[in-house]
């Protein structure tokens, strides 16, 4: 057999230390395609739980939900009587406007005709009312029916107030607890979206681990050979 030359073995050292730093590169980025896949795994775990939770909240809030709608169905159950009372006073002033004209023509002639817009709600009418009453008005034997419409119109007022107070709370509760909602259903669709993209990258680097692991074989393999 022939011998081989000297110039033939250091080009062939050359070429088995260029492999061997090429496997040791391949190793490296074999470790770090590992620990990428291991961060992904922890990621993914992460989001997982966080959806779970969040997912939670959202089953919570719609509880909530629900249960306040129920609390509004109760509220205006209970209203009901109150709007009917309303309905009802507004027809006693109905039958009441002869009074309420004879007062206002009171406050005319003494000077004091209210602008046309301060009787454009039940606050300004009862406001021109006990105005009437504080002046007298001019006419004592109308005295016991301006009483009673005063005392109307306060009712009406306050049942108005009440009606209103309450639905702007229960509106306003409504309103906080939809945005909750929403506000969780947007974070839950980000989270499925995030842990979608992180799975998606598990998928590749599980693909690049495989070719580096068939690429670090097959060099091993012309290692061998050379060597």
């Amino acid at each position: 057999a022939q011998t081989a030359k000297p110039a033939d073995k250091t080009g062939a050292l050359e070429q088995l230390k260029q492999r061997d730093q090429d496997l040791e590169k391949l190793r490296d980025e074999q470790r770090k395609a590992h620990e990428a896949e291991a961060a992904l795994k922890r990621e993914i775990e992460n989001l997982g739980t966080d959806r779970r939770k969040l997912n939670q909240d959202l089953v919570d809030t719609a509880a909530r939900l629900r249960k306040l709608e129920n609390a509004i169905a109760a509220t205006e159950a209970r209203l009901k009587p109150r709007d009917q009372k309303e309905t009802a006073i507004r027809k006693s002033l109905d039958g009441r406007r002869a009074v309420i004209s004879q007062v206002l023509a009171a406050l005319q002639r003494m000077g004091r005709r209210p602008p046309p817009a301060l009787l454009a709600t039940p606050e300004a009418a009862l406001q021109s009312v006990r105005t009437a009453m504080l002046l007298g008005a001019g006419l004592p034997e109308m005295r016991s029916e301006v009483t009673a419409l005063a005392s109307d119109l306060s009712s009406l007022v306050a049942v108005r107030k009440d009606i209103a107070a309450e639905r702007t709370r229960l509106d306003g509760e409504v309103a906080a607890l939809d945005k909750d909602r929403k506000r969780i259903a947007a974070l839950v669709e980000e989270r499925q979206k995030q842990q979608a993209d992180r799975e998606k990258s598990l998928d590749a680097e599980r693909a690049r681990a495989a070719q580096l692991a068939r690429d670090a074989d097959n060099l091993k393999d012309l290692i061998a050979k050379l060597e």
